[in-house]
Parts: C-alpha cells; sequence; structure tokens
C-alpha cells in the first residue's frame, strides 16, 4: 500500500501580507517521543517550534514547494498510516532579492499530524479499495508570522507590506510606485521599490545589506539602530504625489522596523490617473505558458515537458481586463478543432469559474457597544447562474448581490465593473490574477469505444492488436481569445495557442475471461493480461518453467508498460515492452518469462501503463492495470 500527501504551505507576513513557501523543503518524520496522542490532537499554533537543528535520520518523505505553495510526497514502503512529525527546512526564501549568504538553514518543526487517509482515485477516477489500495490525505499551513519573519531575518530577508489608499475616501490607488527609503548617518539608503497592485496593495523585498552599508562598506558598516528608519516617495507616472520627510523615520513606527513590516499610506487631493489600461491577454493553460519563446508546446499539441496531452476539465488563464478602466470590457474565447472554424466556447463547455472577489462592507450587530461595520468578500463566479452574496444592513434587510458574469449566447463574458466599496454599498470586484474560464475539453472530444464484440474490437483475450476503427484519431485545437470595449466592440486585446492535444477516452472490453470470470472492464484506454499456458487449461493450471505472457496495452498517450511477478524471490526482470502508434503488443504465443527459479507458490503477473496525461498542473499520474495469479508447480 502507498501512502501520498498532497499540500500547501504558505507563511504570514503581516495580517494581510503572506507568501507561498516555494523553495523551502518539507520533511515528514515518524512521530516519536511522548504524548504523540496528545500533539497530533492539539492546535497547530501550539506545535510550532524552531529546532536548533535538523531532525536526525532521513524522513519517511521530502518535497520541495512549488511556486503554487504545493507539494506532493510519497512516503516510503515502511510507513503505515502513524502519526508524523512535519518540519520544514528552510535554505532559501521566496521572493529572495539576493541569493542567501548568511547564517546556515532554518528547521521548524510546524505539527505532529495523524493524517485522514483516503483511498486514491486510479486512472478511471474510481477510487480503490482493495487491500492494495494507494492511499492519499491533504495537508495545509500557514506559518504565523512571528515565526515565520523570524527565519526570514535569519536568511537575510526583510519586508515591507502595506496599502496606499485616498486620504479621504479610501479607495485604492492603482498603479503608483512606491520608494522606501532607510535614515542614515552620512546617507540615507534606498530600500527598493514596488509599484501598487488593484486592491493597492504593495511590497518591497530588500536585504540586510541595503540599510547597514555605507559609502565606505564593506570595510565600514554603521547603523544608529539595529533596523532601518523608514520613510517613503510615492510617484505616479514620475511625478510625486507623497513626498516624506526623512524625520519621519525617527517617528514612533518608523524607527527600527523589524524585519516583517507592514505600514498603510494614504494620498491627499486628487488621486493621478493610475496607468495605462491594463492589457487583456490569454497566457496559460494551466500552469503551460502559450508564449511560443517560452517553449512549453511541443508541434504536435502536448507539453514539451513530458508530452503531456491535456484531459478533463482545463483552467484558461491570463490578465483579465482592468475592472477600473473608464470602459467597461468583455472577453471570450474561440476554440477550433485544427483545420476547421472556430466557435465560441459557450456556458455549457464552462466549469463555474472563480475569476476575483467582491469586497464590501457589512454590518455586525455583535461590534460592541451597538454594532459597527466590518469588512467582508465573496468569490465572484463566471457561469455560476444565481451566485449572489447577502450584504446585512443596519435597520433594513440585507443588500442581495449578483457574483455571477453570465456567458452570452455568443461567448461574451462582461468583466464586472462593481466600484462600489462604501457602508452601505454593493461592494467592489477586485480580479485574480489569472483565472479566466475553465473549460471542459470532453465538450469537444469524449471518444467512445466497445471492444467487447467479435469482430468489433479486442477478441477476449489479450495479445490482439486494437483494430484501427477503435483507435483515437488524436485530435487537437486552437485557442483563440478576443477582449473588446462593451459599448463600441473596440478591440483591446488578443491571443492565440494554435495548437494543443485533447484527449478523453473511454474503452470497454473483457479481460481473461479464463479467470476472475472475464471481467468487463471501462477505462480510459486498453491494459489486458493474460497467460497462454492458461487460456486452454484455465485459471487454476499449475506453471513449469516457462511462462508465456500476453498483453494488449493502448492509449494515445500511453507511456511503455511495465510487465513484472509478485511474489517470493528469485524473481525475473521486469519486462518494458515498447510502444508503437500507443500500442504495446505481445508477440504471437506470448513473450517468453523463465519462471525456472521460482519457488512452488502463488504469484501475481502485473501490467501497469502509465498514461501521458494532464489538467495543466503537471503530470495526472494516471496508470492503467491489470493482473493475474498463477501457481508454479
Amino acid at each position: 500500500m502507498g501512502y501520498t500527501i498532497n499540500g500547501k504551505l504558505s507563511g504570514y507576513l503581516c495580517d494581510d501580507c503572506w507568501e507561498w513557501l516555494d523553495g523551502v523543503a518539507v520533511r515528514f518524520y515518524p512521530a516519536v517521543g511522548d504524548q504523540v496522542v496528545a500533539r497530533a490532537a492539539a492546535d497547530a499554533k501550539d506545535t510550532l517550534a524552531i529546532l536548533d537543528e535538523p531532525r536526525a535520520g532521513a524522513p519517511l518523505g521530502e518535497a520541495t514547494v512549488d511556486v503554487d505553495g504545493g507539494f506532493i510526497v510519497d512516503l516510503g514502503e515502511s510507513y503505515q498510516g502513524e502519526a508524523l512529525d512535519v518540519d520544514l527546512y528552510c535554505a532559501t526564501l521566496p521572493h529572495a532579492k539576493v541569493p542567501h549568504k548568511g547564517p546556515g538553514p532554518v528547521t521548524l518543526h510546524l505539527t505532529t499530524l495523524q493524517p485522514r487517509w483516503r483511498p486514491a482515485k486510479d486512472a478511471t477516477e474510481e477510487a480503490t479499495t482493495d487491500s492494495d489500495g494507494a492511499q492519499v490525505a491533504a495537508f495545509e499551513y500557514a506559518v504565523a508570522r512571528r515565526y515565520w519573519c523570524l527565519v526570514r531575518a535569519h536568511l537575510g530577508g526583510w519586508t515591507l507590506c502595506g496599502h496606499i489608499t485616498a486620504c479621504g475616501t479610501k479607495d485604492p490607488v492603482i498603479g503608483v510606485t512606491v520608494s522606501a527609503f532607510d535614515v542614515d548617518w552620512l546617507q540615507d539608503d534606498p530600500l527598493g521599490s514596488a509599484v501598487t497592485d488593484t486592491s493597492g496593495h504593495y511590497r518591497i523585498d530588500y536585504t540586510l545589506d541595503d540599510f547597514t552599508r555605507t559609502p565606505f562598506s564593506p570595510w565600514i558598516n554603521l547603523e544608529l539602530v539595529p533596523g532601518p528608519d523608514v520613510y517613503f516617495r510615492i510617484e505616479a507616472g514620475g511625478s510625486p504625489v507623497l513626498v516624506e520627510d526623512r524625520s519621519t523615520g525617527r517617528t514612533p513606527g518608523r524607527q527600527n522596523i523589524g524585519p516583517c513590516a507592514c505600514i498603510d499610506l494614504c494620498i491627499d487631493g486628487a488621486v493621478p490617473p493610475s496607468t495605462i489600461p491594463t492589457i487583456p491577454m490569454f497566457t496559460k493553460v494551466g500552469g503551460y505558458s502559450i508564449k511560443p519563446a517560452d517553449g512549453q508546446f511541443a508541434g504536435d499539441g502536448t507539453t514539451t515537458a513530458g508530452s503531456l496531452a491535456f484531459t478533463g476539465d482545463i483552467a484558461l488563464n491570463g490578465i483579465l481586463p482592468d475592472p477600473f478602466s473608464p470602459d467597461a470590457v468583455e472577453y471570450r474565447f474561440l476554440v477550433s478543432e485544427n483545420g476547421g472554424a472556430a466557435t465560441p466556447v459557450t456556458a455549457a463547455q464552462i466549469e463555474p469559474t472563480i475569476i476575483g472577489q467582491l469586497q464590501y462592507w457589512e454590518w455586525d450587530p455583535t461590534v460592541f457597544p451597538s454594532g459597527g461595520w466590518r469588512s467582508g468578500w465573496a468569490d465572484f463566479y463566471v457561469n455560476n447562474p444565481g451566485a449572489t452574496v447577502s450584504i446585512p444592513q443596519p435597520g433594513a434587510a440585507a443588500l442581495t448581490v449578483s457574483v455571477n458574469a453570465e456567458v452570452a449566447v455568443d461567448g461574451w463574458i462582461v468583466v464586472p465593473h462593481h466600484d462600489g466599496l462604501q457602508f452601505g454599498g454593493p461592494g467592489r470586484f477586485t480580479r485574480n490574477a489569472e483565472a479566466m474560464a475553465i473549460l471542459k475539453t470532453a465538450s469537444y472530444t469524449d471518444e467512445v469505444f466497445d471492444l467487447r464484440g467479435p469482430g468489433a474490437g479486442l477478441p477476449v483475450e489479450a495479445g490482439i492488436t486494437v483494430p484501427g476503427p477503435e483507435r483515437s484519431t488524436k485530435p487537437t485545437y486552437s485557442i483563440q481569445f478576443e477582449a473588446r470595449k462593451v459599448v463600441v466592440h473596440t478591440p483591446v486585446g488578443s491571443d492565440t495557442l494554435a495548437k494543443i492535444a485533447f484527449s478523453n477516452m473511454t474503452d470497454t472490453y473483457i479481460r481473461h475471461p479464463y479467470w476472475a470470470g472475464g471481467l468487463v472492464t471501462a477505462g480510459v484506454g486498453v491494459a489486458s493480461l493474460g497467460i497462454a499456458e492458461m487460456v486452454a487449461s484455465g485459471g487454476c493450471s499449475e506453471l513449469g518453467d516457462k511462462l508465456h505472457v500476453l498483453y494488449t496495452s493502448y492509449h494515445p498517450y500511453s507511456g511503455p508498460p511495465d510487465i513484472s511477478i509478485e511474489g517470493n524471490p528469485i524473481l525475473p526482470p521486469d519486462l518494458t515492452p515498447a510502444v508503437v502508434a500507443g500500442e504495446a503488443l505481445s508477440a504471437p504465443g506470448g513473450d517468453e518469462i523463465d519462471i525456472s527459479l521460482l519457488a512452488k507458490c502463488a504469484y501475481i503477473l502485473w501490467i501497469r501503463v502509465p498514461l501521458r496525461l494532464t489538467s495543466g498542473s503537471g503530470s495526472l499520474g494516471w496508470q492503467m492495470e491489470d493482473h493475474i495469479a498463477f501457481c508454479k508447480q
């Protein structure tokens, strides 16, 4: 039985500023020591600790966190589902301005975890329920600010976060450049700059060297106080809109700030236009860039890495039209089978997709002493009809606001233009960084083949080729993106992915009728295994020194199968047949395997066929399987 943990890891810099822990190693060890059960049941915030050094011994499993905070860890064969100690090994930092050159790595003990295991899903998306089935569990964790900022400081990473708003209305100021400086005894040190996003948020990363160096560095590095003394300058289009006096850096809250500081600023008077309106763009399918220069798609429409075809529901990601632009903007996707006419993607071909959030003020009667306003939010969708949010009001019925952007008959989707973030208002829309639509690839290709009947497909035993008419056509498609102004229909953006491979397929066939009663199987391809010596004599006959394995595996995006024997050693080596046009096929009469060294016992013959499929985030890891038992005389 295999055990796999999937998870997400993040760390807080401020209450409203956090980051994925990409590049950090997560390690799982057997839980040891006293009160393991109590530790596993404790609140995770009470178990976090910085260790003096990494834990002794090799972990059961380890992974490096990816750019989206995700990780997958396969635990070793010795693991049997017990509690685990979870550590982070931090030798590098997300958003590090320069490579770490200071003290050694930091090890954080996060918690003692008793995973909640559930059966994994195989290539047919059916849960594995037998005793040999793989198990999976989820683990998500956000490291508290006081610990994560200590780690960052130890590794030389310092950060400023905050929001820039208009002083009177508290509206976010978008697209202005925020520059931070440290007051120094010889000359002020520039710490860095950042441009505010659509919520007015900025983040500036800097290092210890940025505020300790002097004109005479590295021979002389002096600071009047341990941390920087910060003041700001804000510019819009090159013109200053806020210039703080350097003396501000010596005031409470600005002097000697720590490695993670959250400082909000407001701009008085007229706020200048932010920047040129954002250009809408289609940039990625899941995590795969469509930019030709990035080279992430091969000429046949599969991914360059792994030659993966796309299956199921896939995310069409990019840069959404700016919700704060003066003109309302709409966008759509069009898909064509290569060589055919492009047609708009309709509502029936899009899964409900979260494209952003609606932020609003809601009345909370529990706020002391007699109620008050507090901020709230709700996900904003494309193609989730009827999705609404109820916003409580003082002394009146709640305000019901739609949080759904409809897909028109011709595929156009109007970007929400909500801008009512005030008490009693309907809220303001803030877009996601990427999501625009989740496309159902099965609405374009969903091939179904019945291989059970004589002459209509695969015969009842393995070792026979899949007939040409019962094979996938391996369809490929083109995806186009268009954006335009709603009123005058002036185009404002377009992109095209010239070729992408879709694969959705179901094969129904019969496996080895002389054993296990002729199991009828419906899967994403064919994986049929047999033993020639059993075809005529039945599934209970004992075998001598030779075994002739019959097999047929087929999927248009198949990897090389692995054929192996499970049982007492000494076992013969595995077979790895070649794949031609998606099929691996045994020789007439079967491929011979020498089993003369096998002890008199029962064994299982396996075939496992990996599939080259993705939904946009690397290989799905699907594989087809078949097995058959035999006895050695």
